[in-house]
């Protein structure tokens, strides 16, 4: 329940930029900071093997960053395929909340303790915050209001009828063949007639594998920075589209500042 996520993902890029004026200045550092005694890689490696040939294969050609997987949904990654999963059943079977008896998920072992467990507080979200790592609520959401964007993640639809009702037909189960590194999503409904249907995402979207379409990332952006005249929103998005043949970064800074 506390703030403390919003601040750590951020810390690391403060960081960078800090290291990077110190740098400018003329401040220097440990000549083996990354593959040292006591360096970035022995820290987080400790008794596994490094392979500096494995690190260094592909360098300045071959781009990670690309491998970044941006979130669609602004809540936990691990429940970024569930909520994919819902929305293309909703589309393809035309689902309407109140014509569902029972809903089943299946989920990676490594994600129960954070979307799923414990139970009893996940069918329950008391704040915005807790409904952003729940799986109950997540999925609810999205059959319930066919979205799940800021608006909806937040402290307003903590108590909607129709979520509630959704949240109690919720059920899971661990399913042995998931990886939570691929942070999968399968979702059943089965409808009050009895009819059933299932949808499957054996691997989040985002990767340079698996895209998130351009259209899909501007809708998103243009929701989180709905607080600008629709102009200058529209000129920053293209700026960072563009960024790769900016020469100078001084009109994206411009434009943010």
């Amino acid at each position: 329940g506390s703030w403390a996520k919003r601040l750590h993902a951020g810390w690391a890029g403060l960081c960078g930029i800090v290291a990077a004026q110190l740098a400018n200045t003329g401040y220097t550092g440990p000549k083996t900071v990354f593959e040292g005694k006591l360096g970035l890689y022995n820290s987080f490696l400790r008794s596994e093997s490094l392979d500096m040939t494995a690190i260094f294969k592909g360098l300045g050609t071959d781009w990670e960053i690309s491998n970044v997987r941006p979130k669609l949904y602004p809540c936990c990654h691990y429940l970024q395929s569930y909520l994919d999963c819902v929305s293309c059943m909703r589309k393809e079977y035309r689902l309407h909340p109140n014509d569902i008896a029972k809903i089943d998920c299946k989920v990676a072992q490594g994600a129960v303790n954070i979307i799923c467990e414990p139970w009893e507080k996940k069918i329950s979200p008391k704040t915005a915050y807790d409904a952003r790592f729940s799986l109950p609520f997540a999925v609810s959401l999205m059959l319930a209001k066919g979205k799940a964007g800021v608006e909806e993640f937040s402290e307003r639809y903590l108590e909607d009828e129709e979520i509630r009702s959704l949240m109690g037909t919720r059920r899971y189960e661990v399913e042995p063949s998931f990886l939570v590194k691929d942070m999968p999503g399968y979702v059943s409904v089965r409808l009050k007639n009895e009819d059933h249907y299932e949808y499957e995402i054996k691997q989040v979207r985002g990767d340079a594998l698996h895209p998130i379409q351009r259209e899909e990332l501007l809708e998103k952006f243009n929701q989180n920075t709905s607080f600008l005249d629709r102009g200058r929103g529209k000129r920053i998005a293209e700026l960072i589209f563009e960024f790769d043949r900016l020469d100078r970064m001084d009109a994206l800074t411009i434009e943010m500042s």
